[in-house]
């Protein structure tokens, strides 16, 4: 089952799930993020109706990870891998969902919380990137060539696509169903599987639209690429699965 999968690999085996759903979610009253909350949860998956009624649970979600991770707290899009999580818990166990979701979102996101500051000075996001744009033309050799040297002519709209769809670890980029399928091929227990994989498909997005790297201007580049409607998940996949295979464990 899909949900027991995920709760395997997220948080543990059935002993340690079963001891930490008898702890409560922390409560926090703290004001910080409901102004931003409030903006944030109406545009999560904004044309599925399911999580409408659910908003409640995921905004107590959200402000129980942000009070127990002051360094982090709440940043934008963080929901959208929060809201997944969660609907596929509640299918699965409704009673139980907030807390799965909340000790899994930790897992989850802990590949890419050097991309998020811990204060106005943090350093590590800009290191993080510089590593991480360094990787994907290297990545994408490993499948083609041609399109990794071009990349390299594009440096601000690689890193600008990066910001904007490895924090929400795609999710933002797809519908729940889709984004069910990434975070299957994603999952792993082992942090280090799980960032490589995250590479691999955010690399193979960029290989999916190779045509407009080689053929279109830097305006049209990144108005395209970060269209949604133009990403074929089961193609990205695909590639993910062969540039995993040819890479060895980061």
């Amino acid at each position: 089952m899909q949900a027991q999968r995920w709760r395997q690999i997220l948080i543990g085996d059935t002993a340690t799930v079963d001891s930490l759903r008898r702890v409560p979610l922390p409560v926090d009253d703290d004001e910080t993020y409901k102004q931003a909350l409030a903006l944030d949860l109406p545009r999560t998956f904004p044309t599925d109706d399911w999580f409408k009624p659910h908003w409640g649970a995921l905004n107590r979600v959200l402000t129980a990870y942000a009070s127990t991770n002051p360094g982090m707290g709440y940043a934008q899009g963080m929901a959208f891998p929060v809201f997944v999580l969660y609907r596929l818990y509640f299918l699965d166990d409704p009673k139980h969902a907030m807390v799965d979701t909340y000790y899994s979102f930790h897992k989850l996101i802990h590949i890419v919380r050097p991309i998020y500051p811990l204060n106005g000075s943090d350093p590590n996001p800009i290191f993080f990137m510089r590593h991480v744009n360094a990787l994907i033309p290297l990545i994408v050799s490993r499948f083609d060539l041609p399109l990794a040297q071009k990349l390299k002519d594009y440096p601000t709209i690689v890193s600008l696509f990066t910001l904007q769809v490895l924090p929400p670890l795609f999710s933002n980029k797809f519908c729940y169903d889709e984004v069910t399928v990434i975070f299957d091929f994603l999952l792993d227990t082992s942090s280090f599987a799980m960032f490589q994989r995250a590479l691999c498909i955010l690399s193979a997005i960029l290989i999916t639209f190779k045509p407009v790297f080689i053929h279109m201007e830097y305006e049209k580049i990144l108005e395209i690429i970060t269209t949604k409607e133009y990403y074929d998940v089961r193609r990205i996949l695909r590639i993910a699965g062969i540039l995993d295979s040819r890479l060895p464990i980061m």
